[in-house]
């Protein structure tokens, strides 16, 4: 490739942004209507995308690729003419240092380092460089000043990469530490937590805070390290208070970064009490403070977390749209951390709807993310989705693999609610296995929580399948009022609906067809979209209108809480007779005959 293309596609590596087609024409000197015919081409051969009105490479490896071609051949971007003109004092820091490396000057290079560091460090979360360039540029300067602050952009670059060790080894270094003794461990309590080094983070925090200028951003970014460590300790009363005197004094000082990240953690905190409302106007404020700035990786969180809401709220298509916004633009950013949530969300929403090939298509994507991320906020909920739809779909070698490490981690975490919903899932998967099941599943599934559990409604519904399996129609009932406790905390429309589906079994259960009939036509109506759960509900209807004789078993689509609907309601009752044993030891049997023998929703690895 040569001039102009290259260098329109060179200045665009070098920013790391979007930029207009009118800003490229005035920076190269040429004309728009060139430009934007190029930038057609470009985008036609696959190296551009764009929105609206502004350009960008398609991903950091394109990225990469150009700056590496910019080097080997002579570009208009790189030409002494283009450095001397009075435009390019107007670039950002950070890409005329990227300048400074392709033309290979060292002298300029510190200079504009250590003259603009101010600038370049409140840019350092929008870092959209790979570390090695960075580390590229670090060989060719000798000032010590200069080589710590490299350090500090080449460990940015490797966090947002999700190289967490990488990152702390370089901001551990006893240079970076003497030239930025402040700067440096604000960075390391933000990496400690994120590589689950919680105590570490709080007690650097801590230390520092007496040290700082209560009026200054090291204050503003430390009080907002302490609010995210206490999150991921659940401890909400801190979090709240932290996050809120970080927002306050950022928006004083004018630090919008910090107050973007102050409003996007306030407004996870309102999704954990569920005041969805509130969460939401905190993430759109979020949002356009992010998206004024450019910080993609901060944007794309925002953009995540209010999917999530959308989710909640029922609008399972408008938030899938919105999460296969955020992974197209993930590839473009290099934002892991948000392709990682994004993609595992989008999996859920595609199991829930019955989606499964588009479900196949992406879920060995999400656990390959969420293991090199390795985020505990992440892990555990997409280990409990993954035990159970494989229990729920006879995968039970899968099962327990993943039951066995959500346990662990539930341990380490010291949530209630995460061990002995885990404990519970274990105890099915044993008894499974065994044949024999833990007495103690039974007070495991009567359980009550203070605290809230998006997970809550379905464990309950599935405890209410149990009970009404044994006959414990009593046990059923309270279950499904807990079911429902729990999706009326959240306002979470799946938690509602299956809620709703553990009371209908708990008044089949009990004979009662008229208020069976009754409940179904109030909370579950024909008609109504109950997406997974359609052939539960399906058998309860046929139950309450006594048409069980019209109902035909897809042995393609089995699933355990099918099973066990089908049972409750009465379908195998013929054969259990046969057997002369109980409905739970039924269960148990075709549980085994079936395990490994249902086309499977999910054939990845572990």
């Amino acid at each position: 490739m040569e001039d102009p293309d290259l260098s329109i596609l060179g200045l665009i590596a070098l920013m790391s942004e979007e930029l207009s087609p009118g800003f490229i024409a005035r920076m190269l000197e040429l004309e728009r209507s060139d430009v934007l015919h190029i930038l057609d081409r470009l985008t036609e051969a696959g190296f551009v995308t764009h929105n609206d009105v502004n350009y960008s490479l398609v991903n950091r490896r394109i990225n990469d690729l150009v700056i590496g071609a910019l080097s080997e051949k002579k570009s208009k971007v790189l030409s002494d003419h283009f450095l001397k003109q009075p435009s390019f004092n107007d670039l950002p820091a950070l890409t005329k240092i990227k300048i400074y490396l392709l033309v290979k000057d060292p002298e300029a290079i510190e200079k504009e380092v250590e003259g603009q560091w101010t600038e370049i460090r409140q840019k350092l979360p929008f870092i959209n460089s790979s570390p090695e360039m960075f580390l590229r540029i670090l060989k060719m300067v000798s000032n010590e000043g200069a080589c710590a602050h490299l350090s500090l952009l080449a460990a940015y670059a490797y966090e947002i990469a999700g190289q967490t060790k990488e990152a702390i080894e370089l901001c551990n270094s006893e240079s970076v530490i003497r030239v930025e003794p402040v700067f440096a461990r604000i960075t390391l309590a933000r990496l400690y937590r994120k590589a689950g080094r919680y105590a570490e983070s709080v007690k650097l925090c801590e230390e520092l805070l007496p040290h700082l200028d209560i009026e200054s951003r090291d204050y503003a970014e430390t009080l907002m390290t302490l609010a995210v460590d206490y999150s991921y300790v659940e401890n909400r009363e801190l979090t709240v208070k932290y996050a809120t005197d970080a927002r306050n004094l950022a928006k004083k000082k004018g630090f919008e970064d910090v107050t973007a990240d102050a409003l996007n953690l306030l407004g996870t905190m309102s999704v954990r009490s569920f005041q969805l409302s509130n969460a939401l106007d905190l993430y759109k404020e979020s949002l356009a403070l992010n998206q004024k700035m450019r910080h993609y990786e901060a944007e794309l969180l925002s953009l995540n977390n209010m999917a999530i809401i959308y989710s909640y709220q029922g609008k399972l298509e408008e938030s899938a749209k919105m999460l296969t916004e955020i992974i197209e633009k993930s590839y473009i950013s290099g934002a892991l951390v948000s392709r990682a949530y994004a993609t595992y969300n989008l999996c859920e929403i595609y199991y829930t709807t019955g989606r499964f090939d588009e479900f196949r298509q992406n879920i060995t994507s999400a656990q390959k993310l969420i293991r090199i991320v390795d985020d505990s906020n992440l892990t555990y909920p997409f280990l409990r989705f993954m035990a159970t739809i494989n229990l729920n779909s006879f995968n039970l070698e899968n099962a327990i693999t993943f039951i066995n490490e959500m346990y662990d981690l539930a341990v380490r975490n010291g949530s209630s609610v995460q061990e002995t919903v885990c404990r519970g899932l274990k105890y099915i998967a044993d008894g499974f296995q065994s044949g024999n099941f833990n007495p103690n599943l039974d007070k495991v599934f009567l359980t009550s929580f203070q605290e809230a559990d998006d997970y809550l409604p379905l464990w309950y519904t599935i405890g209410a399948i149990k009970f009404a399996i044994d006959g414990n129609a009593d046990e059923a009932m309270r279950a499904a009022e807990l079911a429902m406790k729990q999706a009326q905390g959240i306002g979470d429309f799946m938690g509602l609906l299956v809620a709703r589906i553990a009371g209908a079994i708990a008044l089949a259960s009990r004979g009662k067809l008229n208020d069976l009939r009754k409940f179904l036509d109030e909370n579950l109506p024909q008609g109504s979209n109950t997406y997974i759960y359609t052939y539960v509900v399906v058998l309860l209807r046929h139950m309450a209108a006594g048409t069980l004789r019209d109902v035909k078993i897809d042995e393609k689509s089995r699933s355990l809480i099918g099973l066990g609907t089908e049972v409750i309601v009465g379908l195998h009752d013929e054969d259990i007779a046969k057997l002369n044993t109980t409905k739970g030891e039924y269960i148990k049997l075709v549980y085994t005959q079936l395990t490994g023998k249902v086309p499977q929703i999910y054939d990845g690895f572990n």
